[in-house]
């Protein structure tokens, strides 16, 4: 007999569960990113590229869709495939801005996006993956033995 501590299959995620989690993140981030900030009337050259109410509804959207992923158990699928997506769509429309506003330095700002977008989503996927599974580290309690449930 080999000491082997087996998981349930249903605590395990699968390659299936992971790839469609990492579908719907994907998706649901780049309609976010432009529903937000794709249109190109959406910037205000001259002044600062975005305005802040933009900027808000991304992360608060960014922040729904950590947390269902968290929930769904799969923060660090969120937090890459929302890093990648997120970086893409912004380095694009970065790169692309009329020449008398793109200094370029759109690769600065783009190591920007993915070193917060990473932080900010697996923190939050992670912290809702560690509440839906009970708490990080914590053990259900067990009744005494010889007690009746």
């Amino acid at each position: 007999m080999s000491n082997v501590t087996r998981t349930s299959p249903a605590r395990v995620p699968t390659i299936v569960s992971q790839l469609g989690t990492a579908a719907v993140v994907g998706l649901a981030t780049l309609g976010d990113y432009f529903a937000w900030l794709g249109r190109a009337e959406a910037k205000d050259f001259g002044r600062d590229s975005y305005q802040p109410w933009q900027v808000m509804g991304l992360v608060l959207v960014l922040g729904v869709i950590a947390v269902v992923a968290g929930w769904r158990r799969h923060p660090w699928v969120a937090a890459v495939v929302t890093t990648l997506v997120m970086t893409v769509s912004w380095s694009i429309d970065a790169f692309n801005d009329p020449p008398e506003f793109n200094d370029g330095l759109w690769l600065i700002g783009a190591s920007m996006v993915a070193i917060g977008t990473f932080c900010g989503v697996w923190l939050v996927a992670y912290a809702t993956s560690g509440v839906t599974e009970g708490g990080w580290g914590r053990r259900k309690s067990r009744a005494p033995e010889g007690s009746e449930p």
